[in-house]
């Protein structure tokens, strides 16, 4: 695999096997300090209600010094940084990131749920049992802050969303090593081998090819069609977050083919069934079903799901297979996307619009944004091009206290 520094990784047994043990050293440092502080819980309030970054730029003055001063030096952009791919990918997810809910939920979590030792160790801590839906909601929150335009320029909103979850994987690693509580199951030895060390190089770099390589993946499958610049620009603008969440650039591919490999190579290590995955694949699927407007438990999430990520994973995480009137209804889903993909590409850029083909995207983004806890905050770029009907030059929120089928006005600027 090429990487970003242009050198090449094999990416051998031998290799994933030392990544599994490598977790992240600046930022270990960094929760080791909150931890033996008891600062942790205020982390984790601030990550709660999304104030880790005060409004003039600078990290919380709520937190340490020290830990301050560790999110402004980690927040370094890398010298690889390629302005252009990022706009070009910017201006794609623009264009096209009202399905990325639709590929969170039916492609990019399924895609995570189904690497066993990654899931089991996440399954076997008591400090990772919380609300999935929470999880899911706050993932694309984080989706929208990486792509929002000037995102991941200095003080960008996606740069300080990244640096949140970099601390945040720091603590939840420290807890899980330091707590006799948080071990993994020690039945299965075998099993108990493999964990690794928690949240590791591997299953980091793995995750970030299920927001960048599967996602591209992902729109193909559901008849988007991306130019060879627009696949790998995306794959960069993806890389500078996994080097700002602390992956290590050896395992940052440098283009989409590589990616492919990247996520292949691991896939191949852990792919397998597992209770803990089955649980949460299932989770998903009740919420999503409960999202398509107008029908009860509708069949349709699933058969989009197991569509996005192949029959052998689907039937891991024990996606039912679709009835013969579900495949056709999915088909002529997927060929009316393909339409509308066609003509917003041709036509889109200089007057946005949204096709009725999309209310699958916009009732799964809704029902994300109403789960319990800190409203979407969608940013008003995105508001102008996916709700143009809400444009106002201001930001918008969906939550769990909007009312009617839209997002909401937010309060302030």
């Amino acid at each position: 695999m090429r990487t970003v520094l242009g050198t090449q990784t094999a990416l051998d047994g031998a290799l994933l096997d030392r990544m599994r043990e490598a977790g992240d050293p600046p930022a270990d440092a960094v929760a080791t300090a909150l931890c033996e502080r008891g600062a942790h819980r205020i982390v984790a309030d601030l990550i709660r209600d999304r104030q880790m970054w005060d409004p003039d730029g600078e990290p919380s003055r709520l937190l340490p010094e020290d830990i301050r001063s560790y999110m402004k030096q980690a927040s370094t952009l890398p010298s690889w940084r390629d302005q252009s791919a990022i706009a070009e990918a910017e201006s794609f997810f623009l264009r096209y990131g009202l399905a990325s809910a639709t590929l969170l939920a039916c492609a990019s979590l399924p895609e995570c749920y189904v690497m066993k030792y990654g899931t089991e160790v996440l399954a076997y801590t008591r400090f990772l049992q919380v609300d999935t839906t929470r999880r899911v909601r706050e993932t694309a929150q984080m989706v929208m802050d990486v792509m929002c335009p000037r995102g991941l320029e200095p003080g960008g909103r996606g740069l300080r969303a990244t640096m949140k979850v970099r601390v945040m994987h720091a603590i939840v690693r420290h807890m899980i090593l330091h707590d006799p509580h948080a071990r993994p199951n020690p039945a299965d030895p075998g099993l108990r081998a493999q964990f690794g060390c928690p949240v590791n190089q591997e299953d980091m770099a793995y995750t970030l090819m299920t927001f960048s390589y599967v996602v591209v993946r992902g729109l193909e499958t559901m008849g988007y069609t991306l130019a060879t610049r627009e696949r790998d620009a995306y794959i960069h603008c993806w890389n500078v977050v996994g080097y700002l969440m602390g992956i290590r650039e050896e395992l940052l591919p440098a283009r989409f083919d590589d990616a492919r490999e990247l996520f292949t190579a691991i896939q191949r290590r852990q792919h397998g069934r597992s209770e803990p995955g089955r649980k949460l694949t299932a989770a998903l699927l009740k919420s999503l079903e409960d999202a398509v407007p107008g029908r009860l438990h509708d069949p349709m999430p699933a058969a989009l799901m197991r569509r996005l990520i192949g029959h052998e994973t689907a039937d891991a995480l024990g996606v039912p297979r679709a009835t013969g009137l579900t495949r056709l209804r999915l088909a002529a889903v997927l060929g009316t996307w393909a339409v509308a993909a066609a003509v917003l590409r041709r036509m889109y850029r200089d007057r946005p619009f949204r096709f009725a083909s999309e209310q699958l995207h916009k009732a799964i983004l809704i029902r994300m944004g109403r789960m319990h806890g800190v409203a979407f905050d969608i940013p008003p770029e995105f508001v102008a091009r996916w709700f143009p009907e809400h444009a106002g030059g201001r930001r918008w929120e969906v939550g769990p206290r909007a009312k009617g089928k839209g997002p909401r006005r937010a309060k302030g600027s």
